[in-house]
C-alpha cells in the first residue's frame, strides 16, 4: 500500500471478536489493520500499549456508512455510557488529559447520536465544568449516581480508575438484567401462550358447542359443566374483569409513584421472605460495591456514604444509609452504625466492615462482601428461575388437559346419546 494511505498490520491477542482500526504510529504513519478482543474498549487498551495512537476502530463486519435511518431502525442513536465510561478510563489510564481523552473518543465513536453527546460533554469541559457535571447534563438517562462517583474520583486525583471500576458494576448488572430476562422468556411465552389458547377456545370453539351441551339429555361429565360455568360467567362479567384489571394496574402505578406508598413497598421488597431475599442481596452489593469504589479513591468514609447513598435505588434503604451516614459523621464505627440504622442490609456487611475497621482494609473487606452477595444474588434467581420454567409448563399442560377433558367429554356424551 502507497506511503500516503498508510500500511496494514494484525495485533494479537484472543479469538473473541475481530475488531478493525485505523490509527498513528510515533513515526506519524497512517496504520491500518485488525486485532481481536471481546470489545472495543479492551481493543483501545491493546493499540495503546502497543504504542498506536487510533482514531478508528469498529467490529470489522461494521460498515460505516451506514445511513442515520438504518442506524435509528437498529438502535444506534441509544447513547451507550457504560462503554464510553469504559473507554474513557483507558485513555486516562494511558496519560491522556480529560479533555484530550474526550476530543479522541469523539473521533472514535461510531453512531449517530454518540458523538454529539461526547461534543457536548467536552464543550462543558472546556468550559470549567468537572467531568462529573458534563456527564450528568449530557447523559440525563444514566443513573444519577454515577455523576457523583466520577465527582469522588476526580476530588481525590484517581477519575481514571473510578470510572473504570463504574463501568465495570455497570457491566455486571447489565449483565445480571439480561440475563434474567433471556430466562424469564420461556415461562412468559407460556403464560402468553395459554392465555390465547383460553381466548380462542371461550370465544371460538365453546360458543358452538355449548348449545349442543346444554340442549341435551346426557349427563355431562365434571369437567364439561366446569367450562360450560366459566363460559357463562365470562360471558356476563368478563368485559368487566378486563376493564376492572386495567382500573387496578393504572392505580397501582400511580400509587406506586407516591413517594410513602413506594417506601412502604421498597420496604418489603427487603423484608419479606417471598422475595427469597434476592433484593436484599441485590441491594447490598450495590452498597458495598460503590463504597468500595470511593474508598479506594481516597475520599474518607463520611464524605463517601453520600454518593453510595444517591447510588441506592431503594427507597427504604436509601433512607437507612442517610442514618448511618449521620451515625459515622458524629463517631460511630461504620460496623456500629450499619447493626443498628441498616438492618435491612445483609448482616454479612456489618461483619466485613467489622473486619475491614479492625484491619485497616475495609475498602478491600467491602470488595468481598460485594462479590459474596453477587454470588448469593445469582444462586437465588438461578434457583428461581429453575422452579418457574417448569411450572408454568406444568400449568400450562393443566389448563390445556382441563380444556380437553371438558370439550372430549362432553362430544362422548352426546355420542352415548346418539346410540
Amino acid at each position: 500500500m502507497n506511503a500516503d494511505r498508510g500500511h496494514k498490520c494484525e495485533v494479537g491477542g484472543g479469538n473473541v471478536s475481530r475488531i478493525a482500526f485505523e490509527a498513528i504510529d510515533k513515526s506519524g504513519g497512517t496504520v491500518r489493520g485488525t486485532l481481536d478482543a471481546p470489545d472495543r474498549a479492551k481493543a483501545l487498551d491493546q493499540l495503546i500499549a502497543s504504542g498506536l495512537t487510533p482514531f478508528d476502530i469498529r467490529h470489522a463486519h461494521t460498515s460505516t456508512s451506514l445511513r442515520p435511518g438504518w442506524r435509528y431502525i437498529f438502535g444506534r442513536r441509544s447513547f451507550d455510557y457504560v462503554g464510553f465510561l469504559q473507554e474513557f478510563a483507558v485513555l486516562l489510564k494511558a496519560g491522556l488529559p480529560p479533555e484530550r481523552a474526550l476530543t479522541t473518543l469523539k473521533a472514535l465513536t461510531l453512531g449517530a447520536n454518540a458523538s454529539p453527546r461526547i461534543q457536548q460533554i467536552l464543550e462543558q469541559v472546556r468550559g470549567g465544568e468537572p467531568v462529573s457535571q458534563a456527564f450528568a447534563t449530557s447523559i440525563p438517562e444514566a443513573p444519577s449516581h454515577i455523576a457523583g462517583l466520577l465527582a469522588a474520583g476526580e476530588a481525590s486525583g484517581k477519575l481514571a480508575e473510578i470510572a473504570s471500576r463504574v463501568a465495570e458494576g455497570l457491566k455486571k448488572l447489565k449483565a445480571l438484567k439480561s440475563r434474567l430476562i433471556s430466562d424469564l422468556a420461556y415461562p412468559c411465552i407460556l403464560v402468553f401462550s395459554i392465555a390465547v389458547v383460553l381466548w380462542v377456545m371461550f370465544h371460538t370453539v365453546l360458543p358452538r358447542l355449548a348449545p349442543l351441551f346444554e340442549q341435551s339429555a346426557a349427563a355431562m361429565p365434571i369437567a364439561t359443566q366446569v367450562l360450560l360455568r366459566l363460559k357463562s360467567f365470562f360471558d356476563f362479567y368478563g368485559w368487566w374483569l378486563f376493564g376492572m384489571l386495567i382500573a387496578a394496574a393504572i392505580w397501582m402505578f400511580r400509587l406506586l409513584r407516591t413517594p410513602r406508598y413506594r417506601l412502604t413497598v421498597d420496604m418489603r421488597l427487603l423484608t419479606s421472605k417471598w422475595a427469597l431475599g434476592v433484593p436484599r442481596a441485590i441491594e447490598g452489593a450495590l452498597f458495598c460495591r460503590n463504597l468500595q469504589i470511593i474508598l479506594d479513591g481516597g475520599l474518607p468514609l463520611e464524605k463517601a456514604l453520600g454518593p453510595v447513598r444517591d447510588g441506592i435505588g431503594n427507597l427504604w434503604l436509601k433512607k437507612e444509609i442517610a442514618e448511618v451516614r449521620t451515625a459515622v459523621r458524629e463517631g460511630v464505627r461504620l460496623s456500629r452504625a450499619l447493626h443498628s440504622k441498616a438492618p435491612s442490609l445483609p448482616p454479612v456487611v456489618a461483619e466485613f466492615s467489622a473486619v475491614g475497621e479492625e484491619t485497616g482494609r475495609l475498602a478491600d473487606m467491602m470488595r468481598e462482601a460485594a462479590e459474596l452477595l453477587e454470588h448469593h444474588a445469582q444462586t437465588r434467581l438461578n434457583r428461581l428461575i429453575t422452579l418457574v420454567s417448569p411450572l408454568a409448563t406444568l400449568l400450562m399442560g393443566g389448563v390445556v388437559a382441563l380444556l380437553m377433558a371438558g370439550i372430549v367429554g362432553g362430544i362422548l356424551a352426546l355420542n352415548d346419546v346418539a346410540r
